[in-house]
């Protein structure tokens, strides 16, 4: 399949897989899988799952290794999550910024 379609699916997900390349590829191959299988809608990843299937020209190697695996099923990697919101509640004063205390002069 190489359509306007496929070239612009490429394009993302080739975009995705430079953003998290930085990780290290294990946790990037997770965090592209796990990215396209929340935010993709099911046409998209039909048919990026279709251009791998025709030989996934174009994909960087990492990008090609993630929808391969979605593709048999495999689910995202727990160990490559995203860093969790902090699990503080929040403070009373709602989430504003603690006033500055003020000194004393002398």
């Amino acid at each position: 399949m190489h359509s306007k379609q496929s070239d612009k699916l490429v394009l993302m997900v080739n975009q995705i897989a430079k953003n998290v390349a930085v990780q290290g590829e294990e946790k990037a191959v997770a965090a592209i899988s796990r990215h396209i299988k929340l935010f993709w809608e099911p046409r998209m990843r039909q048919g990026i799952d279709a251009h791998v299937k025709a030989g996934g020209e174009g994909l960087l190697p990492t990008a090609l290794k993630a929808l391969q695996g979605l593709s048999a099923g495999a689910v995202p990697s727990a160990t490559a999550s995203p860093p969790a919101a902090s699990a503080k509640p929040p403070k009373a004063n709602g989430d504003k910024a603690p006033k500055a205390k003020k000194t004393a002069k002398a």
